[in-house]
C-alpha cells in the first residue's frame, strides 16, 4: 500500500507500525477478515522531471534516464517502452544504410513534447488524488483518458507528413484513430493465411505501405530495389494478399480505395494519400526522402 503522508505536520515513517499499517490495509481492503504482515516501511518522494534533451551527439535518453513521472497514471513504464520502440528502428535504419544519421533528430523531436504532455498528465490525477499542503504543484491540465495518454500519442513533427489541418493536441481518443499522420495505425481485422490478425500485427521490422491497389505494391518493390530501403507492401481486397475481414479498409485510415497508407515500424502513420496518383513511384521517392529516409544517403550505399 502506498499512501501519502506529511512531516511538516510532523509525522515520520516511523509511526507506521505493524498496527497502524493493518488499520491503514483494512481502511483499504474495506473488509476485516484478512492476514496482513508487515514486511517493510519506508519513505519515498513523488518526483517528476524531464531532461532538456533526449540526444546529445551519440548518446540517447530512454525511459526513466529521460523522464520520471509519478505513478498516478502508470504512465512512467509505458513511455519508456514508447521511447525504445521510437528509437530502435531508427537507429537499426540508419546503421543498415537505409537512412542518414538526420533521422536520429526526430527522437527528440517527436517524444519530448509527448513526455511533456504525459508528465502533465500524471501530475494532474496527483493533484486531484492527493493534497498538495505545501503548494508545489503547477496548475493541472485538463484530464484525458488513461488509454488516450498511452494509445492515443500523437507527433505533430519528426517522421511524419505534414496535413492540411493542423491540431497541436498531443492525444487523440485510442478509440477513433483515423489513420491521421503521427497517429497509431488504427486496429482492424485481417485475414491472413487464414489466420485472423490484427493489423497492428503487419507492423515489423520495416517500413509497411497498406493499400488496395496492385500499382502501390507494384512502386513500392520499385522503390525499395531502386533506393536499397527495405519497404513492405500489403494489399487489402479480392486481388490481395489480405483480406479486411471488419470490412474497415480503407474507411479505418481516412482514404479512398485507390489511396495509401505508409506505417512506420513503431506502428505510427507517417503518411497517407487519400487516392490513387498518377505516378506512384516518384510520390514514394518524394514521401520517403521528405521524412528523412535520405535517398542520397541510401544511393551512397549502393
Amino acid at each position: 500500500m502506498a499512501i501519502q503522508y506529511f512531516p511538516e505536520k510532523g509525522e515520520k515513517p516511523q509511526d507506521f507500525d505493524e498496527v497502524r499499517c493493518r488499520e491503514l490495509i483494512i481502511r483499504g481492503a474495506g473488509r476485516s477478515d484478512i492476514t496482513t504482515r508487515l514486511v517493510d516501511v519506508r519513505s519515498w518522494e513523488v518526483a517528476a522531471m524531464t531532461a532538456r534533451q533526449f540526444r546529445r551527439g551519440r548518446a540517447f535518453l530512454v525511459g526513466d534516464a529521460a523522464h520520471v513521472m509519478p505513478p498516478t497514471g502508470a504512465f512512467g513504464g509505458n513511455s519508456g517502452i514508447h521511447d525504445a520502440h521510437n528509437l530502435a528502428w531508427k537507429l537499426a535504419m540508419v546503421t543498415r544504410g537505409h537512412a542518414g544519421p538526420s533521422l536520429l533528430d526526430s527522437y527528440d523531436m517527436e517524444r519530448r513534447p509527448v513526455i511533456e504532455a504525459t508528465l502533465a498528465q500524471a501530475l494532474a490525477r496527483l493533484q486531484k488524488w492527493f493534497d498538495d499542503p505545501s503548494k508545489r504543484l503547477p496548475p493541472p491540465v485538463a484530464i484525458v483518458e488513461d488509454y488516450d495518454v498511452v494509445f492515443g500519442q500523437r507527433y505533430a513533427a519528426g517522421v511524419v507528413a505534414q496535413e492540411a489541418t493542423r491540431d497541436d493536441h498531443p492525444f487523440q481518443k485510442s478509440t477513433e484513430l483515423s489513420g491521421r499522420h503521427g497517429t497509431r495505425l488504427p486496429h482492424f481485422a485481417v485475414g491472413r493465411a487464414g489466420q485472423r490478425i490484427s493489423s497492428l500485427d503487419l507492423c515489423d521490422r520495416d517500413p509497411l505501405l497498406l493499400c488496395a491497389d496492385d500499382a502501390w505494391c507494384q512502386a513500392a518493390d520499385a522503390v525499395s530495389q531502386r533506393l536499397r530501403i527495405p519497404l513492405t507492401c500489403h494489399a487489402l481486397g479480392a486481388n490481395g494478399g489480405l483480406i479486411d475481414l471488419d470490412h474497415r479498409w480503407p474507411s479505418a485510415l481516412g482514404v479512398e480505395s485507390g489511396g495509401a497508407a505508409l506505417v512506420r515500424p513503431d506502428g505510427f502513420v507517417a503518411w497517407r494519400s487519400t487516392h490513387g496518383v498518377a505516378d506512384p513511384v516518384q510520390m514514394l521517392i518524394e514521401i520517403l526522402d521528405g521524412l528523412g529516409f535520405r535517398t542520397q544517403a541510401c544511393e551512397h550505399h549502393q
